[in-house]
């Protein structure tokens, strides 16, 4: 680049022509090194070095390329990560696999967190028993039954999607339609044997759902957004248990029984099993 520089003189201004070199780092150094050369050997230096010197000016040439387009990468990746932490908000709700994926987590919720609230109360209700028995009688029913839903389902779920892919959806449905029958039981019924034997099917059902769930999401949605999905599960799913619990409450000291509020909401969970069979048709056990 060939610009005008005013040199200043004690009598007059005088305009000089200078040039200017941008230079990479790498340049710079191959430019010394060819200045020495030519300077000792006065523009005549062996065959053999101008010959390496124009093979390193290549390598040169071929590294800045190399750098600019690592820089350039860096830059974009950044740009991606930024973007990423607004971006999954319309990417997750744009879909339907993981509306209907919200909407089943929201709706167990309802009987999940009733159970671990309410149940105790349940107990005591049908089996008219005091507190201090229907507290442990009831969580030790529903821990063990879960448990146990979680290794049947688990173990279900990696067998089957290796046969077919909507193998974990099925699981996952499978479980979400036995606590259907366990909730009109755990209201219905009024001696020990149905009652702890709806509380063990609930907690199998809830188990085979609940350890699905991520495996699930991972075939919907990609890595990029799992964390952010999972998230905003977790939050419906307090939201929805809040909810359930206060109206549970409500409806109890209003006079209505609360059987009939966990018979009832087996018909929401019937819904869900619907809309899951349904939307949710995975094409592959994890998506990228």
């Amino acid at each position: 680049m060939l610009v005008s520089v005013p040199i200043f003189l004690s009598d007059s201004v005088v305009d000089t022509k200078v040039e200017i070199q941008i230079r990479t780092i790498a340049m710079d150094f191959w430019a010394s090194l060819e200045h020495k050369i030519y300077y000792k050997f006065e523009g005549n230096a062996p065959e053999y070095i101008s010959h390496d010197l124009r093979e390193c000016a290549e390598i040169v040439t071929e590294l800045d390329a190399k750098m600019l387009s690592l820089n350039e990468a860096i830059l974009q990746a950044k740009a991606q990560q930024k973007e990423s932490i607004w971006r999954a908000f319309p990417v997750l709700f744009s879909s339907i696999a993981f509306g209907v994926i919200l909407f089943y987590f929201a709706v167990l919720s309802l009987p999940g967190w009733a159970t671990k609230n309410w149940l105790p109360t349940l107990f005591a209700n049908s089996l008219d028993i005091p507190m201090s028995q229907a507290g442990p009688m009831s969580t030790i029913t529903i821990a063990f039954s879960s448990f146990l839903g979680v290794i049947i389902g688990g173990v279900m779920s990696d067998k089957w999607v290796k046969v077919n892919l909507r193998g974990r959806v099925y699981t996952s449905a499978i479980g979400l339609a036995l606590t259907i029958p366990s909730l009109v039981l755990l209201g219905t019924s009024h001696n020990i044997v149905g009652v702890v034997s709806a509380g063990l099917l609930f907690g199998i059902g809830y188990g085979m759902f609940d350890t699905n769930n991520m495996p699930i999401l991972c075939q919907f949605v990609s890595s990029k957004y799992r964390a952010t999905a999972y998230g905003i599960m977790n939050m419906t799913g307090v939201v929805f248990g809040a909810i359930v619990t206060q109206l549970l409450g409500k409806l109890k000291d209003g006079g209505m029984d609360l059987g009939v509020s966990f018979a009832c909401m087996g018909a929401i969970v019937a819904v869900a099993v619907l809309l899951q069979l349904v939307f949710l048709k995975p094409k592959t056990d994890n998506m990228e």
